[in-house]
C-alpha cells in the first residue's frame, strides 16, 4: 500500500502564513496518508468522517508526523484542514483528499 506524505510549512514570504504541499492528495483504497509538520509551530489536522473511517482531529508537534491514516473503501473527495497558530494552512486552494477506486 503506497504512502502519501503531505507537508505543512511556514511560507517564507509572509508573516505567519502556512502552506500545505501537495494541496491535493489522491489515495486508492487502503493507501496510507501522513501529515508531516515542518511549520515550526504545533499544527492541528482535521478530516471529516468517511475518508479514514471516523473523523480525525489530531494535534501534531513541529517535526512530527500524524502517523499513518488508511484510506477507506468508498470513493470520496473531502477537504481537510490544517491549522497552525489559529490560521488555516493553504495549498493552491483548500487542501483536498480524493479516494479514487
Amino acid at each position: 500500500m503506497p504512502k502519501q506524505r503531505v507537508y505543512v510549512y511556514k511560507e517564507t514570504k509572509g508573516i505567519d502564513s502556512y502552506r500545505v504541499f501537495p494541496p491535493v492528495v489522491v489515495l486508492g483504497q487502503g493507501d496510507h496518508f501522513e501529515l508531516v509538520n515542518l511549520s515550526g509551530d504545533p499544527a492541528a489536522l482535521s478530516v471529516k468522517a468517511g475518508v479514514f473511517g471516523g473523523a480525525v482531529q489530531q494535534n501534531i508537534a513541529h517535526g512530527q508526523g500524524s502517523g499513518d491514516k488508511v484510506a477507506g473503501n468508498a470513493a470520496i473527495a473531502a477537504e481537510y484542514k490544517v491549522v497552525v497558530k489559529g490560521k488555516d494552512a493553504q495549498g493552491n486552494s483548500d487542501p483536498v483528499i480524493i479516494i479514487d477506486l
